[in-house]
């Protein structure tokens, strides 16, 4: 192989992993070569897919408005569902980023290692870095909690309990977060498959689930 040969397949491989992170298939040709039917098809696939997991979100709200529609309207139940309406946004992003930057830095890290021979690293071997990932989405999910705890009780002038809803809901889903951004592209690794398949956006909308789930159950357990 030559020395342009060695360099074509690195541009091809560095150009497939910058499509499959942000969730659409590989183009055949460059994009200005491509037909509009391929670039419509590679592209709408993933959307469609995207949207069907960001459905399911729609589908849990649904769920938990149904639950209050079927009991007896409180203030407490009231306040609930105005905490939610300002904050999940919030939540879902916070979640979302945080899981991003994780499949981000591990994607980048398998595309500059060797897969075989010295340098290389088995699974056993990358699963302390999961866990420092854990323990960075505590810390940053801890950082935000306080912010956000502090913006909606002096701000927004929440109760401390609805405060308290929101900060420990930020925690949970940034620190899923990091540990699905890290884990998951490690699992497509080991199973042969391409990292990079566990793209940013299908991150964020995995933990987007994850984050309306916990909002709910979470403000449920405590103002009720």
């Amino acid at each position: 192989m030559t020395h342009d040969d060695a360099l074509d397949v690195v541009q091809e491989e560095a150009t497939e992993d910058a499509y499959l992170q942000s969730a659409m298939a590989p183009l055949e040709d460059t994009y200005q070569e491509s037909p509009l039917f391929e670039i419509l098809w590679k592209r709408g696939v993933w959307l469609l897919f995207l949207s069907f997991v960001a459905l399911m979100n729609a589908h849990v709200i649904d769920h938990y408005r149904g639950s209050s529609d079927n009991s007896e309207i409180t203030p407490t139940a009231t306040g609930l569902s105005s905490l939610i309406l300002l904050f999940l946004p919030l939540v879902m992003a916070s979640g979302g980023n945080a899981g991003s930057q994780s499949a981000t830095l591990f994607i980048r890290m398998f595309a500059l290692r060797p897969s075989e021979g010295r340098g290389s690293a088995s699974f056993a071997d990358d699963m302390p870095l999961v866990v420092r990932e854990l323990l960075i989405g505590l810390c940053l999910g801890s950082t935000l909690a306080f912010l956000d705890f502090t913006v909606a009780w002096l701000w927004f002038g929440r109760s401390m309990y609805e405060s308290s809803v929101i900060a420990a809901t930020v925690v949970m889903v940034v620190t899923l977060g990091t540990s699905a951004g890290s884990l998951l592209p490690l699992l497509f690794r080991r199973l042969g498959m391409d990292p990079a398949i566990m793209s940013n956006p299908l991150i964020a909308a995995m933990i987007d689930v994850l984050g309306v789930i916990l909002f709910y159950e979470i403000g449920l357990l405590v103002l009720q």
